[in-house]
């Protein structure tokens, strides 16, 4: 009765081999004690009995092993099977947003959005080129790592969605669900004013020059995956377009905004009349938009009413 008990009691526990091997050495010891006491006794059907009992100890201790390393096979394999699939959940949400991904998990056909106010704001870095071109290129790499990681931060903190990066430049913004869980306007001019306070921070730190233009728009667009192979979520529209002229008609350590976006951030603020006025548009004057490399663009290229473009002032 003892054996049977033994044998199930040694399943339940983590680490079976260990116990059982215990009990094999109590075993061994029990019998040896039997035998000292009877010793003056016929020992030839108690010896058998010792042995067979100590036998069928040590039988217990293999099988308890071999179903030890089972169970350690089966946890490591389940181990790295789960650390997999959250490798890669973490580069599907760094890839796509990640009311995105939980669509895509369900999706058997094309997985598309339309937004009817997203508000995107992209930065460049202005002297960096030259900057790089004193550098080792894995130097350049650790130098902008460095500065898109504060921007990531940043991110985190506005609750934006981080679109992409193009060499120097950095994409973020709102637009609601699916793409983020808020859309405010005034979140992303924040966040767009924390940029340029950020590369200040970041070029002083290497005793450089180097200012960061910043172009903000809001406007609808469509979002989606597109190919096969390196998927990630993209935005598509009028939008794109408009950003990069606002960005590269930004002046260095300026935040240039549509009327578009103005008016957004004027819509948000109303409703929300606890908002606390934490910056003012400074409407441009200027006949016309100008890059650093001297093209022109006109306002109409950004709002077909030719509305004039703001600069976001504290």
């Amino acid at each position: 009765m003892f054996f049977p008990v033994y044998a199930l009691a040694i399943t339940a526990y983590e680490f079976p081999c260990r116990y059982a091997s215990i009990f094999l050495v109590l075993t061994m010891v029990l019998m040896w004690c039997v035998h000292e006491t009877v010793r003056s006794l016929s020992a030839l059907p108690l010896e058998f009995g010792q042995n067979v009992m100590v036998y069928y100890a040590m039988v217990i201790v293999i099988e308890a092993y071999c179903q030890e390393a089972l169970y350690r096979g089966q946890y490591k394999a389940s181990s790295r099977v789960e650390f997999t699939l959250d490798r890669i959940h973490g580069t599907l949400t760094a890839l796509m947003p990640p009311e995105v991904v939980s669509e895509l998990r369900v999706a058997t056909g094309a997985v598309t959005h339309s937004y009817t106010a997203v508000t995107l704001v992209q930065s460049d870095l202005a002297g960096f080129t030259r900057f790089a071109s004193t550098l080792e290129p894995a130097k350049v790499v650790e130098f902008v790592s460095e500065l898109f990681g504060r921007f990531d931060k940043l991110t985190d903190t506005f609750e934006l969605y981080k679109v992409e990066t193009v060499g120097d430049a950095y994409i973020a913004g709102q637009g609601g669900p699916p793409l983020t869980r808020k859309n405010s306007p005034v979140a992303v001019v924040l966040f767009a004013m924390q940029m340029v306070q950020e590369t200040a921070k970041w070029s002083r730190k290497f005793g450089e020059n180097i200012g960061c233009r910043v172009g903000i728009h809001t406007s609808s667009c469509v979002g989606g995956i597109v190919g096969t192979d390196m998927q990630r979520y993209h935005l598509f529209g009028e939008l794109m377009t408009c950003l990069e002229i606002l960005e590269s008609t930004s002046h260095v350590g300026k935040v240039h905004a549509s009327k578009a976006c103005k008016d957004a951030v004027d819509e948000e603020v109303r409703k929300n009349r606890t908002t606390e006025e934490r910056f003012k548009f400074e409407t441009r004057t200027e006949p016309w938009l100008t890059t650093s490399k001297g093209e022109a663009h006109q306002y109409a290229d950004i709002s077909s009413s030719g509305a004039h473009t703001c600069f976001v002032v504290t």
